[in-house]
């Protein structure tokens, strides 16, 4: 963040004085709407950091102010690095326990049907058999009783 002087040298290298003044003139006023600062107090605290409001007014109001530490760009870049490798650890170790899950699901869910399968073939074998017995005839003994009861195996002949 650029520091007072340093936005002052700019305006005044841009002969544009009068927007900062009035830019500087219109922060004064909004500190000394939001606190008991008069207009020196404003400016001598918008020199002291750096024109941020924001700052005047936590301070005043007795907030403590956060600075960050600044990181270099190799912190930075080892920092997203772990984040993305631990994004990658808790993704994976959260779709292994979703398989494991799936797993044991599908185990629990064969048994259940292994066992309702035992129990059905236990039922079938334990109940009497309603099942109807069967003569066999001979061929012999088909062509008698048909011939004699002048029944014939083709269906387009018309009995008499």
């Amino acid at each position: 963040m650029s520091t007072y002087e340093e936005v002052r040298k700019r305006f005044q290298l841009e002969n544009k004085m009068n927007i900062f003044e009035q830019a500087v003139e219109d922060a004064c006023q909004k500190i000394m709407r939001q606190t008991d600062y008069d207009k020196d107090k404003s400016l001598q605290k918008l020199k002291e950091h750096d024109l941020d409001i924001i700052i005047i007014v936590r301070e005043w109001m007795g907030v403590p102010i956060k600075k960050e530490k600044k990181r270099t760009t190799n912190q930075m870049v080892f920092a997203e690095f772990r984040s993305f490798l631990d994004k990658a650890a808790n993704n994976y170790y959260k779709k292994k326990e979703a398989e494991e899950n799936q797993k044991a699901y599908l185990q629990s869910a064969a048994a259940a049907e292994l066992r309702r399968r035992e129990a059905l073939a236990e039922e079938d074998i334990n109940k009497p058999s309603t099942l109807e017995t069967i003569q066999e005839v001979s061929d012999e003994q088909k062509t008698s009783t048909n011939s004699s009861n002048n029944i014939s195996c083709n269906p387009n002949k018309k009995h008499q």
